[in-house]
């Protein structure tokens, strides 16, 4: 069980030692690079794909419904991976209670949105779909981003100056 996650329901626990929000993220774009490997002459594959992924993205998201603890106020789900640490740049990513609701409706609308296209786009299906299936992605990444500029708290000015020759305007 990830820390901060609630209490043990029962519901799949082997899923949740998994990085539930990197995959809510990275699903929809490995879906999306699925999708583009297509033929461009099967239009109806990228958008029963595209379809497929945009569910099993949003049965992950329920998921992660069930799991999050609502008594909690602190963040849940919590992913942090130094990413380039000489420059304070990180992975980071958790959920709240207002992201959660964000998150799943996100993901429950995408689906929609895929078949309230399927009979009006009627060219570059593949396209379209894979760029539904990113822009869900981008949603999701910026609801659950901790450090949305992936800056840590330990990067001021003045080091950021030194390091990169930037000058702030004031």
């Amino acid at each position: 069980v990830l820390p901060g996650c609630g209490g043990d329901s029962g519901l799949l626990p082997v899923a949740m030692s998994l990085p539930i929000l990197s995959i809510l993220v990275l699903l929809p774009l490995a879906g999306g690079a699925a999708v583009l490997l297509t033929s461009k002459d099967r239009p109806a594959q990228a958008r029963q794909l595209a379809l497929v992924i945009s569910l099993v993205t949003f049965a992950v998201s329920l998921l992660l419904w069930a799991k999050f603890d609502a008594g909690s106020a602190e963040y849940q789900f919590v992913e942090r991976h130094a990413w380039l640490p000489d420059f304070g740049i990180s992975y980071h990513v958790g959920i709240d209670g207002i992201s959660l609701l964000l998150v799943v409706l996100t993901t429950f609308l995408t689906p929609i949105a895929l078949l309230c296209s399927w009979e009006s786009v009627e060219q570059r299906v593949r396209e379209f779909s894979f760029f539904m299936l990113a822009l869900e992605a981008a949603m999701i990444g910026v609801f659950v981003s901790l450090d949305l500029f992936l800056l840590d708290r330990k990067s001021t000015r003045p080091e950021l100056q030194s390091r990169f020759g930037i000058s702030y305007a004031v």
